[in-house]
């Protein structure tokens, strides 16, 4: 009972394409997925991030006043251009220490 299987005439030495998708990490099919259903969240969301990485980078650069110096002009202050977020009850300037916080 010897049988023989016959063979596809197409058959060859070939390797087979196989048909399962390339695999993909899971953070990158997210990331993806991301960017593709949610643009305006995805490039919003970003572009918030890299702000708060430059101004904590630029800080001493940027900064207007020390964020642990006390100045009774600043006591209470509302926000003004020369104290953009205002001052705090011991007179320190609230958008120094905030820059400094980001680092």
């Amino acid at each position: 009972m010897n049988r023989q299987i016959a063979e596809h005439p197409a058959s060859s030495n070939k390797p087979l394409q196989t048909l399962t998708p390339e695999r993909r990490s899971f953070w990158l099919d997210a990331a993806r997925r991301m960017v593709r259903e949610k643009p305006l969240g995805t490039w919003g969301g970003a572009f918030v991030i890299l702000v708060l990485i430059v101004l904590a980078l630029a800080a001493p650069v940027i900064m207007p006043y020390d964020p642990n110096k006390q100045s009774a002009d600043a006591l209470f202050a509302a926000p003004s251009l020369s104290h953009p977020f205002g001052g705090d009850n011991n007179g320190r300037d609230v958008f120094s220490r905030v820059i400094y916080g980001a680092r």
